[in-house]
């Protein structure tokens, strides 16, 4: 299925764009990217960013915007209070197409939607909001859900998933992979 190769191509591409550090960031600049994706500019409402279970989204949010990787019109705490009726518009500089048209990424106009609403939900999966699951298990979670073929099997040929290769994309070490998992 295509979307799964574009959703892993989004996921490899933050794994080596997420200007900060740690599982909270990567899983924040994710869903960041998906948003923005084509064009390098969204829309976010409060809801979209507490949903995700951060520690502390509005240092997050200043961190990535004092750093230039977000522009947003306004304060983190106006975007945190926004509302669907009135969405923040967010641009992402470095997602924003050259003068030639093109960026990142290969997939359409369509199918961008579709991939960060998919995206959302798994990371906002009720049984990960009930447990209360941190930054780490959603991306793993997004990560492997990304690998699962329609018939439920993980990986090319339900042959699994390398360790290293969920490292590339969950940040943390093989060791505490292995308990998350």
């Amino acid at each position: 299925v295509p979307q799964w190769e574009y959703a892993r191509s989004v996921l490899t591409h933050v794994a080596g764009h997420t200007p900060l550090p740690g599982a909270e960031a990567r899983l924040l600049v994710l869903m960041l990217t998906l948003r923005t994706a084509h064009t390098g500019t969204g829309n976010l409402v409060g809801q979209d960013v507490t949903g995700l279970g951060l520690t502390d989204p509005e240092d997050l949010i200043g961190k990535l915007t004092g750093c230039g990787w977000l522009d947003i019109p306004g304060t983190v705490g106006d975007l945190l209070a926004s509302r669907p009726e009135n969405p923040t518009p967010v641009t992402v500089p470095s997602l924003v197409p050259g003068t030639d048209g093109s960026g990142p990424f290969t997939f359409g106009r369509k199918t961008r939607p579709k991939l960060s609403g998919w995206a959302q939900r798994v990371v906002s999966d009720k049984k990960l909001r009930k447990a209360k699951a941190p930054a780490g298990i959603r991306l793993l979670a997004l990560t492997l859900a990304t690998s699962t073929d329609d018939t439920g099997r993980l990986g090319p040929g339900g042959q699994g998933i390398p360790l290293n290769t969920l490292a590339t994309r969950v940040p943390a070490d093989a060791g505490e992979l292995r308990y998350l998992m």
